[in-house]
């Protein structure tokens, strides 16, 4: 999710809300469009688009789903992710106890997951891998400030705006397709 804020420039919010029904795919190989189902600006009656490049897509690809509005990034897949790989890597057998006990937790679990991360979860997560791997504590909107200080710098304040979906009320008509047209051009070259 981190990798893909940081190259897309999303707000926590948006990653963690993505489903592949959101996404559309051009026939021909190019820039993928999401658009968040929920958004910031909503209300405003305001659409978010957000191009996704080739560096995007790979992540999001490790990612497949059968059920397109089911949320890509899932607590229930990683906790399933998380138990398989520490069965894997076991150093004794499951007795048949183990084994009871398993299939007795699997059938009335005592905690469901959520469908979907929250904002608080996801921060805790970045919290406790910035502890485990010894480097300074950095929040979520970093990633997305990161990304548009780098666009900025690679084209200008123009494709920074369009990328993080930012809006000025008197330009906001006139340049939205320039940007988004030049937004989509970066995430192919940096995306």
């Amino acid at each position: 999710m981190a990798e893909l804020q940081w190259l897309t420039g999303m707000r926590p919010g948006e990653v963690l809300q993505m489903r592949w029904a959101d996404i559309e795919k051009p026939a021909k190989a190019g820039v993928w469009i999401y658009r968040p189902h929920r958004q910031k600006t909503q209300h405003l009656g305001k659409d978010r688009v957000i191009p996704l490049g080739p560096r995007a897509q790979k992540v999001l690809s490790k990612f497949k789903k059968l059920d397109a509005k089911a949320a890509i990034f899932c607590p229930a897949d990683a906790d399933s992710e998380f138990r398989a790989r520490k069965r894997a890597t076991r150093k004794s057998p499951m007795t048949p106890s183990h084994l009871r006990r398993h299939e007795s937790a699997m059938e009335s679990p005592k905690q469901a997951h959520q469908p979907t991360y929250d904002t608080r979860a996801y921060a805790r997560a970045i919290a406790r891998a910035c502890k485990k791997a010894g480097v300074p504590h950095w929040s979520l909107n970093q990633l997305r400030h990161s990304a548009g200080t780098r666009i900025r710098r690679a084209s200008g304040l123009d494709a920074a705006r369009a990328l993080l979906g930012h809006s000025s009320p008197s330009t906001a008509e006139i340049y939205a397709e320039l940007d988004l047209d030049q937004a989509a051009r970066l995430v192919e070259k940096f995306g």
